[in-house]
């Protein structure tokens, strides 16, 4: 394998990071702050972020965490909820699909719009 990833690099053209004028390529977001544990990208222009539960101490041996799974799109400036989920989700490559589960179920489902029939 180190064979391998070296002609790899070898063959790599040369990486430059153009920082004349970055400030004018950084774009705030508005996001509020949160517990943010998980960042993918969706379609053009749309983030899903996983928001994590705030836990008392203690609770936590006693229920499963709930998730909440945000989808920002970038045209519409707007963070909205997208499902409530017991661990992490998965977006598929091209950005149409996410996996996400609740307890012992999966679930995949298009990334256009939040599951009407969401199991609780």
């Amino acid at each position: 394998l180190r064979g391998i990833a070296s002609s790899l690099l070898a063959d790599a053209p040369p990486m430059k990071v153009d920082l004349s004028n970055i400030s004018q390529r950084i774009l705030a977001l508005p996001i509020p702050a949160r517990d943010y544990v998980d960042l993918q990208v969706g379609k053009a222009g749309t983030l899903f972020l996983t928001e994590a539960p705030i836990t008392p101490v203690g609770e936590l041996e006693r229920s499963i965490p709930r998730w909440t799974l945000h989808k920002f799109e970038l045209n519409q400036r707007k963070l909205e909820p997208f499902v409530e989920m017991t661990g992490l989700s998965v977006v598929s490559a091209d950005g149409d699909k996410l996996m996400y589960r609740v307890f012992d179920k999966f679930f995949l489902v298009s990334t256009m719009a939040a599951p009407r029939n969401h199991p609780s």
